[in-house]
Formats: structure tokens, sequence, C-alpha cells
């Protein structure tokens, strides 16, 4: 398993959020649905463990 990290701005506050998801799961790929879900969602962010479900990975947000 690896984790990666990307940063995301919503309503002026820093987040992070961490995905763990196998080693064979490129990157890119993450940033797509890191992009599709979290990217411009303003109020509208939820959380939803599905999300990285087709890649077995899961996600916290800090």
């Amino acid at each position: 398993m690896k984790v990666t990290k990307f940063y995301f701005a919503n309503q002026g506050k820093v987040y992070t959020l961490i995905v763990t998801a196998p080693d064979n799961v490129p990157k890119y790929r993450l940033k797509e649905i890191f992009d599709k879900n979290f990217v411009g969602k303003g109020s509208s962010l939820t959380f939803d463990p599905t999300v990285f479900k087709q890649y077995n990975g899961t996600y916290t947000v800090s």
C-alpha cells in the first residue's frame, strides 16, 4: 500500500487529503478521482468512503 497526499482549499481553509491505495494504482488515476470529487466543490464537499473504492483505496481529510 502507498500513501499519496493532495492539497486543496475550500472556503478559505487548506485541507490535506491522504489516499491509501495499492502500489500498482498510478498516481494520475488517484488525481483524476481527486479532481472530480474535491476540486471546486465549495460548501457541497461531503465525505463518501466509496470515492476511491474502485482502486481498493481509502482516504482521510485533515
